[in-house]
C-alpha cells in the first residue's frame, strides 16, 4: 500500500453511565498518507459500502484528507473493531493496487481514475 498509516485508538467509557457497559464504544483512527487523486478514488470507490452498511457492531466513516484517507472505526468491541479494520484496510489496499497496475487483476480491464 502507498504511504504511511498512522493508528490512534481510545478506549472511551460515558461519563456518569458506568452501569451500562453496553454503551461504551471503542474508537480507531486510521490516517494513510497516499496521493490525493488516488485518496479520492478509493473514498468513493469505498463509501459506497459505508453507506450500505446493515446495523452491527461497528461504524465506520471514511473521510478523503488533505494528505491521504482517514478511516474512523466505533466500534462496541475489540474483535468488531479488528474485523472492521482488516476489512477497510484491505479494501484501500485493493484501490492502490488497482489504480497503480490500472488493470483489473482478475478480469484483466483497464480501470482509470475518471471512470
Amino acid at each position: 500500500m502507498h504511504g504511511k498509516a498512522f493508528e490512534h485508538m481510545v478506549q472511551k467509557t460515558p461519563e456518569g453511565d458506568n452501569e451500562n457497559p453496553a454503551s461504551e464504544m471503542n474508537e480507531l483512527e486510521i490516517k494513510i498518507e497516499m496521493p490525493q487523486e488516488m485518496a479520492g478514488v478509493c473514498c468513493d470507490a469505498i463509501s459506497i459500502e459505508t453507506a450500505n452498511e446493515p446495523a452491527q457492531h461497528s461504524k465506520v466513516e471514511l473521510k478523503k484528507t488533505s494528505g491521504g484517507l482517514t478511516i474512523k472505526i466505533r466500534s462496541e468491541d475489540l474483535s468488531s473493531m479488528r474485523a472492521a479494520a482488516n476489512t477497510y484496510l484491505r479494501w484501500v489496499g485493493l484501490c492502490c493496487e488497482l489504480m497503480k497496475n490500472g488493470t483489473n487483476t482478475k478480469t484483466g480491464a483497464g480501470i482509470s481514475a475518471g471512470n
